[in-house]
């Protein structure tokens, strides 16, 4: 069963639409599908509904392959987005974990402002590898 989102949630999910309209839907497209060569699909994407965590590093400092998605290997770089604000970047990413049929949790401004803070440091893309935890 899905948990109802609160009026402050769906207003949240509301404006990440509008930041994926303008940031992301150019590659990965409005329907979240992606495009060959060019981005994965964000649409069924154990990436997006995944741990929330690992879904904001991406978004802030963008991930590199090859990563698989959607049982594909993709050998692409995506940009971070870290110039988004935190409000922006929780925004977004709610309305990926709840756009396109998913069901995931939304994502809080305070947990994008401390993972911001923990990976500060953090100078290019993750790689599957590290997001995944593996060595």
């Amino acid at each position: 069963m899905v948990a109802s989102l609160t009026e402050a949630e769906q207003a949240r999910v509301r404006r990440g639409a509008v930041v994926f309209r303008g940031a992301c839907a150019a590659c990965h497209q409005l329907d979240g599908r992606g495009q060959p060569g060019l981005a994965p699909p964000l649409r069924d994407s154990e990436w997006v509904t995944g741990p929330a965590e690992r879904l904001v590093r991406i978004a802030l400092h963008g991930v590199r392959g090859p990563i698989e998605v959607d049982g594909r290997t993709w050998d692409l770089e995506m940009p971070g987005q870290g110039h988004l604000s935190d409000q922006e970047l929780a925004q977004v990413l709610s309305y990926l974990r709840r756009a396109f049929g998913h069901e995931a949790s939304c994502v809080e401004p305070q947990a994008v402002q401390r993972e911001r803070k923990r990976t500060r440091r953090r100078a290019g893309a993750w790689t599957a590898t590290e997001l995944l935890g593996k060595k």
